[in-house]
């Protein structure tokens, strides 16, 4: 299961950014000062020296980002690779006939659940259904068809709280007692892994904050966007 490995090394990279920043600036912002106290310059040859620096550090720094940015997202697609190659070994589709039989159960269940006017009577069918399962990929079509299934089910709840959790619990066993472990572990790090890509920030607010005051907005603000400030 490489998809672990490539994650871990993808959370190393996030957690230990502030740091990797910190490392950066600090040099940067004792360079600037001294640029500003050079008394071998006039107060305008300081300034210019200054700003000089300020840009040449914060564009050093924006390529660096861009670059570490770059190692995360190939890190998160190597997982995200895998974790998907995990998932379709792990579930193996069964036969053609297998599965047509199954969705006629399938099918003839979601009727029972449309015609039925008692929570509890649908709760026991799903079961029934359930225990009849005997391969991860008959699981994941009975999974699928939740989101038809619960609001036909709510609907005939005298106790909508109580009917959420009893499905979200039957829910829940299709998705951990039916599939194998590599498969549920696979399943978890692909919602870490989609919503990093969705997302994938480096840097907190305050390490933005913090670049701002050292390198000016133009850096700052584009410190978890870089691709950003080369485009421009």
């Amino acid at each position: 299961m490489k998809f672990k490995e490539y994650v871990q090394k993808a959370v190393e990279i996030r957690d230990t950014s502030a740091a990797w920043y910190r490392e950066r600036a600090e040099v940067a912002r004792k360079e600037i000062a001294k640029a500003r106290t050079d008394l071998d310059l006039s107060p305008e040859g300081r300034m210019k020296k200054a700003a000089k620096l300020k840009f040449e550090y914060g564009e050093e720094l924006l390529k660096a980002a861009l670059e570490r940015k770059q190692q995360y997202i190939d890190l998160l697609k190597q997982a995200k690779a895998d974790a998907e190659a995990t998932l379709k070994r792990g579930i193996p589709k069964p036969s053609d006939d297998k599965i047509a039989d199954f969705q006629k159960v399938l099918n003839h269940l979601k009727v029972e659940i449309m015609l039925s006017t008692n929570f509890d009577t649908v709760a026991k069918k799903i079961e029934d259904v359930m225990k009849t399962i005997d391969e991860p990929y008959l699981a994941t079509m009975l999974a699928d068809e939740f989101a038809t299934i619960v609001p036909q089910a709510l609907a005939v709840s005298t106790d909508p709280s109580k009917a959420k959790t009893v499905l979200s619990d039957l829910f829940e066993r299709l998705n951990n007692e039916y599939l194998p472990e590599d498969v549920k572990e696979a399943r978890q790090s692909l919602e870490f892994i989609n919503a990093s890509l969705e997302n994938p920030k480096l840097f907190a607010p305050i390490v933005e904050a913090n670049a701002v005051d050292v390198f000016g907005n133009d850096v700052g603000k584009k410190l978890n966007t870089p691709e950003v400030y080369f485009e421009q």
